[in-house]
C-alpha cells in the first residue's frame, strides 16, 4: 500500500483501520512488503497511520514514509490497543536532502522488537522525532531505535513505558555525522 508523489503536489495520506491484526510480512525481489509514504520531488510526502488491536511486521515488513528529494518525509503513527510486534520489521522516516518525519508508536500493552528496526533518518536536515509509549517494551536480538543526522539537526528519541527490557546486543541512539547535532534520548 503506498502513496507516492513525484511531482509538486503532496502526497495523499495513507490511513488504516483495522478492526483486529494487521500483518505485513515478506520482501519479494528485494522489495519489501508495506505501507509506504514516499516522495520523491519538492512535495511533501504524507503521513502514514495505523489503527488496529494488533500489528505485526515480519521478515522484512516495512512502515515507512521517505523523501529522496527536496519534500520533507512525512510522520508515521501506529496506534494498538494490544501489541505492536516486529520480528525483521522496519518503521522508518527517511529524508536525505530534507527533513524527516516523525515516528508515534503507542501500544496499550506491549511493543516487542527481535532484530527490528525504528528509525527516523535524514542527511542534511532536521531530524525526525520517536516516540514509543507501551505499557512494556522489549528490545532484543539486535534491535535498533535511532534518531541520526549527517550534517544536520538530530532527532529526538523519548519512550514512556512502564517497563523496558534491553538485550545488550540492542540499541538507542540519538546521533549525528561530524557536522551535524546529536540528538537526546529520554526514558
Amino acid at each position: 500500500i503506498a502513496s507516492d508523489a513525484k511531482g509538486t503536489g503532496d502526497a495523499g495520506p495513507v490511513r488504516l483501520r483495522v478492526a483486529e491484526r494487521l500483518v505485513v510480512d515478506g520482501v519479494e525481489d528485494e522489495r519489501p512488503s508495506g505501507v509506504f509514504s514516499r516522495t520523491f520531488g519538492p512535495a511533501r510526502g504524507a503521513s502514514v497511520a495505523i489503527d488496529a488491536r494488533r500489528v505485526e511486521l515480519r521478515n522484512g515488513g516495512t512502515i515507512a514514509a521517505s523523501s529522496t528529494g527536496t519534500g520533507d518525509a512525512g510522520d508515521v503513527t501506529v496506534a494498538v490497543t494490544d501489541d505492536l510486534l516486529a520480528r525483521g520489521g522496519v518503521i522508518s522516516t527517511s529524508a536525505p536532502l530534507a527533513n524527516g518525519g516523525n515516528i508515534t508508536l503507542r501500544a496499550g500493552d506491549r511493543i516487542e522488537l527481535h532484530g527490528s528496526r525504528v528509525a527516523a533518518d535524514v542527511g542534511s536536515g532536521r531530524g525526525g522525532n520517536v516516540l514509543l509509549a507501551p505499557t512494556t517494551l522489549l528490545l532484543l536480538d539486535g534491535s535498533a531505535i535511532t534518531a541520526q543526522a549527517g550534517s544536520g539537526q538530530g532527532g529526538a528519541i523519548r519512550i514512556v513505558a512502564d517497563a523496558v527490557v534491553q538485550a545488550l546486543d540492542a540499541t538507542v541512539s540519538a546521533s549525528a555525522g561530524a557536522a551535524g547535532i546529536d540528538g537526546t534520548v529520554t526514558f
